[in-house]
């Protein structure tokens, strides 16, 4: 395919975040004006939603019935797409680092960027679990969540940890890079992992 440019102009606000959800119907769009909802096909705008802060990371659950976004002022909110109705507002300990969503849409993983402290969230009922407490030794960027596996991996300096959610501990720590941590991704069927940090350095893990 020679791929096609699809263009959503905002022409008042810079988006520092950009999700698509899952079943295509929508794009969601964060930054300092809050987050924007838009038709995928249409481009039209959906939704608008204002957050304190600027919005640094986005996420829509699997079925695309819910959107989550977290802000530099330390706050979670939820909304449900259909209604744009706001079902939670969550209070984060420190600046975002990650978030992920898990499949079921049931779930979210944040992350505090100086801290590395990592919380599990109720979606559904707001409640939420401490994983991994804060360090002042720790930088947390990069942050997913393994495609069919209750399991994140988590950037920590120049470390990678997975945590298995169910059992709420970590399985193994993965060195390798000497720089921070940026940015994380699996592939499809969650066999590899992809890293890639500070400057520029891309590993592969066969982690299994």
């Amino acid at each position: 395919t020679t791929g096609q440019e699809l263009t959503i102009r905002d022409v008042h606000a810079s988006a520092h975040a950009v999700a698509h959800s899952p079943n295509g119907q929508f794009v969601a769009t964060g930054g300092l004006e809050g987050v924007k909802l838009w038709d995928a096909k249409t481009h039209e705008l959906v939704h608008r939603w204002t957050m304190p802060g600027d919005v640094q990371s986005i996420g829509f659950t699997s079925g695309g019935e819910r959107v989550a976004a977290a802000s530099s002022k330390t706050r979670m909110t939820v909304w449900k797409v259909a209604d744009g109705r706001e079902l939670h507002s969550l209070p984060l300990a420190g600046d975002i680092g990650g978030l992920a969503l898990s499949a079921d849409g049931v779930q979210a993983v944040s992350s505090v960027h100086q801290t590395g402290r990592l919380d599990i969230w109720n979606l559904v009922s707001g409640a939420n679990h401490l994983l991994r407490a804060g360090s002042d030794d720790a930088l947390a960027r990069g942050l997913v969540l393994h495609p069919s596996r209750n399991l994140i991996a988590a950037g920590m300096n120049v470390t990678i940890e997975l945590w298995d959610l169910d059992r709420k501990e970590l399985m193994a720590t993965l060195r390798g890079h000497d720089e921070l941590i940026e940015a994380l991704a699996f592939n499809g069927d969650g066999s590899r992992l992809f890293s890639g940090d500070a400057g520029g350095v891309i590993k592969v893990w066969n982690w299994e």
